[in-house]
């Protein structure tokens, strides 16, 4: 009988275990030395299995693992390899972890606890010390730096990071990658694979495998790792790649910007209105940080406070949180390996206030289900409603502080956005053969590409409460660019529409 995976629930929240970094639950004979950022310091899967109370008091629904499976033991470039992510077998469990026995038993744990389990899929490369590159030299793309991010062939056929990059468009490749997918859902039972580097991967290729997968698994669900600030680039992959969430980073950088980094408050206000651009916007998974990011008390300079304000706005914004394994503690870490720290369970000032926080979402349909939109927009106050028909959530942001209210919503309010007229004209004193542009997050104005955006006045239609984010941009008669300098411009639209005269200095 083939498994059936749980499906995420409503009030799902993801847990990142990096296992090398998190409990050493079944000591073995592997070399470890704590003392090294970039050693290997013997976490393990009978260790993630033990510390299941402490996740489930947290109120975590689902654990992340990264790969579990065999890996280079070597550091390359300088820097160490026990992340996992330079998997050299993908058929076997990496043995400092564990085996096949030990990943089942912490799925069997999991699933006992009405808990899910993602594991961690690399498919796009593996490590050099991988025996493929010998016995199949003809598995991978000829080894070429990615030096253009604007060739769609070199973003998939290109080295990530020096790595062998294997041809998913093969048939024996593809064939190899199925079978052991289909075999490690047999034995361990997940309920999801986080697909790691998705915009490196072909779009035929996720789109067959999400297909024969579904089929050995239905409901099995995919996670994919686009690293792309841009929601229109972002919502534009969505559409072409066949998984079931991606994680937001757009919305990741502005909340690192604006609670920790003093940017004003459109730089979050312009990311909620860009949810136009994504299918389905709660099923984004946000996040603060993660092993790739600065830590968020590192962001927040240290000040346990600010993170514990960016935790609650993550709680209450759209989307499913996920947390990186000791935000509980909490860890600091600016860049890697600082950042992939091991975890500190006898230190954990931010475990309540992450339950708690678990625990007012589960409880209120307007955080689960929501309708967002920005009510209220200056420098450094920003106003999100979130509302269904039973509930409304205030969520507000000055200076950096977030406070949640929720109340009853009132009948006669409306329920959709009508749409709104905007007039944008730039104005400056030009040179010769010289033109001003307003580019920003519209597409009416570009979608932030100079070349795509309109000289002179600019009037376009969007839903009111819209928030835009523009800025002036001088081009010679050459093409030479200027950008003003300084912050984005932002635009809270209103119901009865804006028109504006952008000057070119005046702020």
């Amino acid at each position: 009988m083939p498994w059936v995976p749980l499906p995420p629930p409503d009030d799902d929240l993801i847990y990142l275990v990096m296992v090398d970094r998190f409990e050493d639950g079944a000591p073995n004979d592997a070399a470890v030395d704590r003392s090294d950022p970039q050693a290997w310091h013997g976490g393990d899967l009978a260790g993630v299995t033990g510390r299941l109370d402490h996740l489930d008091a947290l109120g975590v629904k689902t654990v992340w693992l990264s790969p579990v499976f065999r890996s280079q033991q070597e550091p390359f470039g300088g820097w160490g390899a026990f992340h996992g992510y330079w998997v050299v077998d993908p058929t076997t469990i990496e043995p400092r972890f564990g085996s096949m026995a030990d990943l089942r038993d912490l799925s069997d744990a999991l699933h006992a606890r009405g808990m899910r389990l993602v594991l961690d899929v690399v498919y796009n490369h593996v490590g050099w010390e991988s025996p493929l590159r010998d016995e199949h030299p003809d598995w991978f793309h000829a080894e070429e730096a990615i030096d253009d991010w604007s060739d769609p062939r070199l973003i998939v056929e290109g080295t990530v990071h020096g790595l062998p990059d294997l041809a998913q468009e093969r048939e024996p490749v593809y064939d190899w990658m199925l079978q052991w997918s289909l075999a490690l859902i047999e034995a361990a039972q997940p309920d999801g694979f986080r697909i790691d580097a998705v915009r490196h991967l072909p779009a035929p290729f996720l789109e067959r495998l999400a297909s024969d997968l579904q089929a050995a698994a239905p409901g099995l669900e995919l996670i994919g790792e686009l690293y792309e600030g841009d929601p229109a680039k972002v919502g534009a992959a969505w559409a072409d790649l066949d998984v079931d969430r991606l994680f937001d980073f757009p919305l990741h950088f502005a909340l690192v910007e604006v609670l920790c980094g003093g940017a004003p408050a459109g730089r979050l206000a312009s990311l909620v209105s860009a949810d136009v651009h994504y299918a389905d916007p709660l099923a984004m998974v946000t996040f603060l940080d993660n092993h790739d990011r600065p830590r968020i008390l590192s962001s927040c300079d240290d000040d346990e406070g600010r993170v514990s304000e960016a935790l609650e706005l993550l709680f209450a914004l759209r989307g499913t949180p996920a947390l990186m394994w000791g935000t509980e503690a909490p860890l600091a870490g600016t860049e890697e390996p600082e950042n992939r720290a091991d975890m500190r369970f006898e230190e954990l000032g931010l475990a309540q206030r992450i339950a708690d926080l678990a625990a007012w979402r589960a409880g209120s349909d307007a955080a689960l289900h929501g309708d967002t939109r920005v009510i209220e927009l200056e420098d450094r106050r920003l106003v999100i409603e979130r509302r269904t028909a039973t509930q409304v959530l205030t969520i507000t942001v000055q200076d950096g502080e977030v406070t949640t209210e929720l109340s009853d919503p009132v009948p006669s309010a409306p329920t959709t956005a009508e749409p709104a007229w905007v007039t944008l004209s730039p104005v400056g004193e030009l040179s010769s053969g010289e033109r001003l542009v307003v580019v920003g997050s519209h597409e009416a104005l570009g979608a932030w590409s100079v070349e795509a955006a309109p000289t002179g006045p600019t009037r376009f239609q969007v839903p009111a409460g819209s928030v835009l984010a523009y800025k002036l941009v001088r081009v010679a008669h050459d093409g030479t660019v200027t950008w003003e300098d300084g912050d984005d411009r932002y635009l809270l639209v209103p119901a009865a529409g804006a028109a504006r005269v952008v000057r070119w200095g005046e702020r």
